[in-house]
């Protein structure tokens, strides 16, 4: 078989892990600090994508409450410490996720992990859930580095196993990530809609390229 690529970049929330459960209680902690209801798990999947702040201020938005700068970020240290005692009680890779990640580093190519998640958080995830996998990168939000949809990374990724990007697929699952393939017309791109956005959502919302299945991105990988 041809490969079409040298590299696979991934988003890690809802494209190789399920992460929802564990967001949810964090995001709640807080919500419920401010003395409101709970959000649930498809109010949760709505606000993530652009970082955990924007989904507290969005997700505070759905109960209508809007919280002054400094009250947010009291109440995003709430979050964070939820989510930092607890970042894997309940989030698994999704079905297949990790026999797909051997296949790729078995056959030569390389992997990353790029996400809006703090990175301290993203690195715990990613070595509790994927010991196995030599990961090439995994990076999550940092203060060197712009969030997603800038470029950045995906660049970043491309010098760091030294491949055109061209040969580079980024995988995600939301219009964060369709954005940010945009941004880099130069790589391929995949959005799964396995992910925290239906099909519909990311349908209307113009994102193209979608995968609805491994099976569907290992073509798109060898031919």
């Amino acid at each position: 078989m041809e490969k079409l690529v040298q590299g696979v970049l991934f988003d890690l929330d809802g494209t190789l892990v399920d992460t929802i459960p564990d967001i949810a209680t964090a995001l709640n902690a807080a919500v419920v600090d401010e003395g409101l209801a709970p959000l649930s798990i498809d109010q949760v999947k709505s606000v993530v994508g652009r970082g955990l702040r924007n989904a507290l201020k969005d997700g505070l938005d759905i109960r209508g409450r809007e919280v002054p700068d400094q009250r947010l970020d009291e109440l995003l240290t709430k979050l964070m410490k939820t989510y930092t005692e607890h970042p894997v009680d309940y989030s698994r890779p999704y079905a297949g996720i990790e026999d797909f990640l051997l296949r790729l580093v078995d056959d030569g190519i390389a992997v990353g992990v790029l996400s809006n998640k703090a990175d301290s958080l993203i690195q715990v995830i990613v070595s509790d859930l994927f010991p196995a996998i030599p990961f090439a990168m995994v990076e999550g939000m940092r203060s060197d580095r712009p969030r997603k949809p800038d470029p950045q990374g995906i660049l970043a990724f491309a010098r760091r196993i030294g491949a055109p990007l061209s040969r580079i697929l980024y995988v995600g699952d939301s219009e964060v990530d369709w954005q940010t393939s945009r941004n880099v017309p130069e790589a391929q791109v995949a959005i799964v809609t396995w992910g925290f956005r239906s099909k519909e959502i990311l349908q209307a919302g113009g994102v193209c390229s979608l995968i609805d299945t491994i099976g569907e991105l290992e073509e798109r990988i060898w031919r």
